[in-house]
């Protein structure tokens, strides 16, 4: 599995949490990948009563995405989780995580770079069931190959409050270049390699449980919004004898189209063998934890990915000066805030905990009890 990294830069506030950007990829060996989120916001409207229950729930989640890959190789294909991380939305109980994996198949060499703008809203009111919408506005593309390759980065975004999951959106899109090759054996024409380009978009709402899903299995969703029939965003690239040309000049032109050899459409998981992308997650007790100078208090681990161990967690302080964390135990050195990383061994999945640091309570007033 490469070794993969996690940036981010974040500003939040009370109704949302906003990110400079977010940046997971991979860059090892041969292969550059990276999926950079910028702009990205979360908006969310919770209404819970205690007793009767979740009454209204809103999110909206925006981000401009930017997938860029350099790679060469002969036939690869693999599922790459590229890591998570948990944002708290200002002052409020409201967290929000975001995960990223991309499925990735390539036979030869490409360079590309997509992006675009994502708007996914999810709502639920009781009494009228879910609503739901998705955009995808301003994509570009820039494809350079004369391989098949598919490049399908999948975000993850799940609003959770106080560690409970309320509603989940998962989005996937990216990059499908499917190769087909016209050669005459016998005779003067050149040997042609078409490549038909197109963007797939598909979504799905509340697939992991969630709140909405414990009130109604109904409350689930997921759609194919573009294929390689319907996609919004293609090309179609042509070579002849290894260069590349805009029309065949055969004498008799050869007409590609985007079926495979029984005459079905492509699908990218018709090209390489790709499972369903599964996050991994780390959840803990509580994503905040207060201390006086001195006090010490152990985080909680709810959830352990398969195949780890929480045993073999990695922890670290922002700021170590504010407190310092060792296997778990929390010790508070002085007064402040900072956070703490939780990770697997090979960094793949993260949570942050917030800490603070209260000063000790002076009391001035001159007051003194009987």
């Amino acid at each position: 599995m490469p070794r993969c990294f996690t940036k981010a830069e974040v500003m939040a506030t009370d109704s949302g949490s906003v990110s400079k950007t977010v940046d997971f990829g991979v860059d090892e060996g041969d292969l550059t990948l990276s999926v950079v989120l910028s702009d990205f916001s979360v908006t969310a409207n919770i209404d819970y009563g205690l007793i009767k229950g979740l009454k209204t729930a809103e999110a909206k989640v925006t981000f401009q995405d930017e997938s860029k890959v350099e790679y060469k190789s002969e036939h690869y294909s693999t599922t790459i989780q590229l890591g998570s991380i948990e944002l708290g939305l200002g002052s409020t109980p409201l967290t929000v995580k975001i995960s990223v994996a991309v499925n990735f198949g390539i036979d030869g060499e490409a360079t590309l770079v997509y992006t675009s703008q994502v708007a996914a809203s999810v709502g639920y009111k009781s009494g009228s069931g879910l609503s739901k919408s998705i955009d995808n506005n301003d994509s570009s593309l820039d494809y350079d190959a004369e391989v098949t390759v598919t490049a399908e980065p999948t975000i993850k975004a799940e609003l959770r409050c106080l560690s409970v999951g309320i509603v989940n959106v998962k989005v996937t899109s990216g990059l499908v270049a499917v190769t087909t090759q016209d050669v005459e054996i016998l005779g003067d024409n050149p040997a042609c390699t078409d490549v038909y380009v197109y963007v797939p978009l598909k979504w799905a709402v509340n697939e992991d449980s969630c709140l909405m899903v414990n009130i109604s299995s109904k409350l689930k969703y997921s759609a194919t919004v573009w294929d390689s029939d319907s996609s919004e965003i293609t090309m179609n690239l042509h070579w002849e004898d290894g260069v590349r040309v805009e029309e065949c000049t055969r004498t008799e032109a050869v007409e590609t189209e985007s079926v495979d050899e029984d005459g079905e459409p492509y699908d990218e998981y018709n090209l390489f063998d790709f499972d369903e992308i599964v996050f991994y997650v780390i959840e803990v007790k509580s994503q905040k934890i207060y201390l006086s100078e001195g006090e010490s208090s152990t985080v909680g681990i709810t959830v352990v990915p398969d195949g780890y161990s929480a045993r073999e967690f990695v922890y670290s302080a922002e700021d170590p000066s504010v407190c310092s964390v060792s296997n778990g135990t929390v010790t508070a050195l002085s007064p402040g805030s900072t956070t703490i990383e939780i990770s697997t061994p090979d960094g793949l999945c993260k949570v942050y905990v917030a800490v603070v640091v209260e000063m000790e309570y002076n009391d001035t007033s001159g007051f003194e009890s009987l």
